[in-house]
């Protein structure tokens, strides 16, 4: 269990700096910008938010 948990910190750390990259390389959010996020509830979208909070 504990691997198990390794590797989730460790691909969430790979996905979170591939996120943060992409919005200072493209420019998706600048300052005042407004944001609209719906969120399922899936995988997908916890991950997102988790790379959201930690950025």
């Amino acid at each position: 269990m504990d691997e198990l948990n390794k590797l989730d910190k460790k691909t969430m750390r790979k996905i979170s700096a591939k996120f943060k990259k992409a919005l200072s390389d493209y420019w998706l959010i600048e300052n005042n910008d407004h944001i609209l996020i719906g969120l399922s509830g899936g995988k997908d979208s916890l991950a997102w938010l988790s790379c959201w909070e930690s950025g």
